[in-house]
């Protein structure tokens, strides 16, 4: 993606790139690497609203996204499986 790209289409690829991250991610099947998605993808939702690629309400509806997709039935963190 250039620095020219339209608004729309550039948030339209990163949400696109974080649903694919966060795909992966779910099906780490080590708990705490989990954790360590979890945060990488809240950290980057961070970024991203910062440098105005989304708003705070996209960034709230992809958190929520985030929450439910890992609040499948997974062992815990530090549990074994």
């Amino acid at each position: 993606m250039c620095p020219s790209e339209p608004p729309d289409a550039l948030k339209a690829h990163k949400l696109a790139e974080l649903r694919s991250v966060l795909a992966l991610a779910v099906q780490e099947p080590h708990a705490d690497l989990r954790i360590w998605w979890q945060g990488v993808l809240h950290g980057r939702l961070l970024e991203l609203e910062a440098a105005g690629v989304l708003s705070a309400k996209d960034s709230a509806a992809f958190a929520a996204l985030m929450q439910q997709a890992f609040t499948s039935p997974l062992p815990p963190a530090n549990d074994p499986a």
